[in-house]
């Protein structure tokens, strides 16, 4: 991973043209909101100061009902973080999931907040060694797998129905279940397998060894 010596993230509007780079400060005290130089042209400082928002929001609060009424700060400082870390747009992307992020980068100044880059692409620089890694301790990887549904008994999963078979889930297995963003489960206990809305691209790990997407 390569990141610049500085903080700094240079935007351009493809709608308008304009272009600016907002500059975070070192240190936890973010004086340069206050600094026009340093922010998004025509935003408030309050407008960066409604982080806080996402630490009181509610579980269902999604990062545009907090955001969504800031104008300029939603569409040009807002929207971009949520799309890049939550993958999932301002709309339907959690806001609780949010605040962490903010807090750990922002909230600690320019020395936690300079942006990192894949020097050869992020399968080189995560993906491979993430796949080396499970393999050399044993673990079967599928790809290509659609998960279809959950089969659930008395509240656990006890097997996972793929387009081309079922992997049983034994007692003591656990299954780790990751859905695209926007797409929800109606994973219920029920002794029959629970079906999903729309079958997501889904990857499932589970320490009997089995893992798909």
């Amino acid at each position: 991973m390569a990141s610049p010596p500085r903080a700094a993230f240079p935007f351009l509007d493809v709608r308008s043209g304009e272009r600016w780079v907002v500059r975070p400060n070192r240190g936890p005290v973010p004086w340069w909101i206050f600094a026009p130089s340093r922010r998004i042209p025509r935003t408030r400082p309050s407008d960066y100061l409604a982080a806080l928002r996402l630490l009181r929001a509610g579980p269902e609060a999604t990062v545009a009902e907090c955001f969504g009424a800031l104008g300029p700060a939603h569409e040009r400082f807002w929207r971009p973080p949520a799309v890049a870390v939550l993958n999932t747009e301002p709309e339907r992307a959690a806001a609780r999931l949010l605040w962490p992020v903010v807090k750990l980068t922002f909230g600690k100044g320019a020395g936690a907040s300079r942006p990192c880059v894949a020097k050869e692409g992020l399968s080189a620089s995560l993906v491979d060694p993430a796949i080396a890694f499970l393999r050399a301790r044993g673990a079967a990887l599928s790809f290509n797998r659609r998960l279809r549904a959950l089969g659930i008994a008395e509240g656990c999963v006890t097997g996972l129905r793929f387009t081309d078979g079922a992997v049983p889930v034994g007692d003591q297995a656990l299954v780790v279940l990751a859905v695209c963003g926007g797409q929800r489960t109606s994973a219920s206990p029920s002794p029959t397998p629970t079906p999903f809305p729309t079958p997501p691209t889904t990857r499932c790990w589970s320490s009997a060894g089995e893992a798909g997407s």
